[in-house]
């Protein structure tokens, strides 16, 4: 059997051919193991046509099958009866048959699986695989999950090692195939294809279930889509009235949505939130840039903590082992090395006094959600005048979110007691660069204290953050009740890990936030006429048509 089926692509554009025969290419050199391999595709789910869901009259026989049940995969018809006396005298309970080549009114009274969807609910409950040919992806998939497999070879009964034969479907995978990457055509090891194609299958799994999307612009609809390849057929909504008649969940952008109306209409549980994920794009959001990543939060949403969703019981609840924070280790480091933040903007480069304390203040649009959520109807002036109070020998740095600055959304920025208390307000300038140059931070509940965590910097928060509580900020608002201390590397690997989704920027494919950074700092710098539209749309009275 070839190796695409035991690895296949799921149907895409960009999938075409990434699996060729080697044909005389050397391959990349693979460091794994078999038994590091096989735990690879084990762990991944994958393998088979894993993206397509179980038939339902084999997925309610399954459910209603006590215990484990038995495998026969046969491809010669004349085999068939001998392998069902063996499994019938060794197997009393119920059997399944993988058997595509012969008629299933043949055998009427046996559960049938024609390999035409996800085979690891079945594998998952098979203890044995009685076959004709190792080489079916059924048998070769359950070797690799160390299922027992017994064999008929010239019509004589044997016992095939479950070793043997998940070593030579590694071998064929490892030496007569080559991968492509499907985002740039460069050559990927096995290892990389296995990874790849695990993460499709949980993308796939996370943005399952979603009937329609509602307050999605019409500029950005196609990335959306793009990220919710487990529900490729849902529709986009106009109106909230059009939910009704929505099967499974409405996911909602929310501040272009009635969600109070919305979730009246259908339930809470059935209503998903999706907004921006924390490293977003090269450009802003305002100046019609395509977001990079979204969250889909199935509870509430981050920035609104009367309604904690995904994002607060990841942090509350995930258990983060050793490889996953060494991960968000890495990531962070990898974050630092490249300056990213979450528009990614760049900028010049502002002198700063080195001989004095130096704070940095992010404003925030004034509509901000989070702001109106979890801002404690603080003002930005305020914040201002307290760190002024408190550190009156300190140089202040006000920056005002980089949406006002360029007159896309309304804040504060030139308010005269801003200025007053402040050294600089500064209306452009290298966010990243900034942060790796003051001592401490200040915010409300902007995302760029988050970012300064992940420099190292002091951060003293004044509303209530995802970020805050978990005894990394200083907290002067109403901080909430968190069950939990965490490090920051338990705070990055559920923040940026385990709850955004990513895709990459050219290709719309999903993928790591490690890859993502990488992306984005090659990518060429945002068009002017695109920012130039983005004004115009600001100004007109249509502009929340748009955003």
């Amino acid at each position: 059997m070839s190796a695409p089926a035991i690895l296949a692509l799921p149907p895409h554009r960009r999938h075409k051919t990434r699996i060729r025969r080697r044909a005389g290419h050397v391959a990349l050199p693979e460091t794994g193991t078999v038994e590091a391999v096989a735990a690879r595709i084990v762990g991944g789910r994958v393998g088979g046509l894993f993206w397509r869901p179980l038939d339902a009259r084999l997925a309610a026989w399954l459910g209603g099958v006590e215990g484990d049940i038995c495998a026969i995969v046969c491809r010669d018809p004349a085999n068939l009866q001998m392998l069902l006396d063996i499994c019938a005298r060794a197997c009393p309970g119920p059997i399944l048959l993988v058997a595509p080549n012969i008629p299933a009114s043949d055998w009427p009274e046996h559960a049938r699986f024609d390999e035409k969807s996800d085979p690891w609910p079945l594998i998952d409950r098979v203890s044995t695989v009685y076959c004709d040919d190792p080489e079916r992806v059924f048998v070769q998939l359950a070797a690799l999950a160390g299922r027992r497999i017994v064999a008929v070879e010239k019509g004589r009964v044997r016992h095939a090692e479950t070793a043997t034969v998940a070593e030579r479907a590694i071998a064929c995978l490892r030496t007569d195939w080559r991968y492509v990457s499907p985002y740039d055509d460069r050559d990927w090891s096995l290892d990389q294809m296995i990874d790849y194609l695990a993460l499709w299958r949980e993308v796939a799994g996370r943005t399952a279930g979603v009937g329609a999307m509602l307050g999605i612009a019409g500029w950005k609809r196609r990335r959306i889509r793009q990220f919710l390849i487990g529900s490729p057929h849902a529709p986009f909504l106009s109106d909230v009235r059009e939910a009704h008649r929505v099967e499974g969940a409405v996911a909602a952008w929310p501040s272009r949505t009635d969600i109070a109306a919305l979730e009246r209409l259908r339930g809470g549980d059935s209503v998903w939130r999706v907004e921006d994920g924390f490293i977003r794009s090269a450009g802003l959001g305002a100046a019609l840039v395509q977001p990079c990543s979204i969250v889909l939060d199935k509870r509430g949403i981050y920035f609104d903590p009367a309604r904690p969703g995904d994002l607060d019981m990841l942090l509350q609840t995930a258990s983060i082992d050793a490889e996953l924070a060494a991960r968000a280790a890495a990531l962070i480091a990898q974050i630092r090395t490249n300056g990213a933040t979450k528009y990614n903007l760049g900028g010049k480069r502002v002198d700063l006094p080195t001989d004095r304390h130096r704070i940095l203040i992010a404003g925030q649009v004034a509509d901000d959600l989070s702001v109106i959520a979890g801002g404690g109807g603080i003002s930005f002036a305020q914040i201002v005048s307290a760190a002024r109070r408190e550190n009156p020998g300190s140089f202040i740095i006000f920056k005002p979110h980089p949406d006002v600055v360029a007159g896309l959304r309304d804040g504060e920025w030139r308010e005269p007691a801003i200025a007053a208390d402040a050294d600089l307000v500064l209306a452009d300038g290298a966010t990243h660069d900034l942060l790796e140059r003051v001592d401490a931070v200040q915010v409300l509940s902007s995302l760029l204290g988050f970012e300064a965590l992940l420099r190292g910097r002091r951060v003293s928060v004044y509303g209530q953050p995802f970020y805050a509580g978990w005894g990394l900020t200083d907290d002067r608002g109403a901080a909430q009740q968190r069950s939990r201390p965490l490090s920051l590397e338990q705070l990055v690997a559920a923040t940026l890990i385990l709850y955004p989704l990513y895709a990459d920027p050219r290709t719309g494919l999903p993928c790591s936030p490690e890859h993502l950074l990488v992306a984005l700092a090659d990518m060429p710098p945002r068009s002017r006429i695109r920012g130039m539209v983005a004004r115009l749309v600001a100004k007109s009275r249509k502009w929340n048509k748009y955003r």
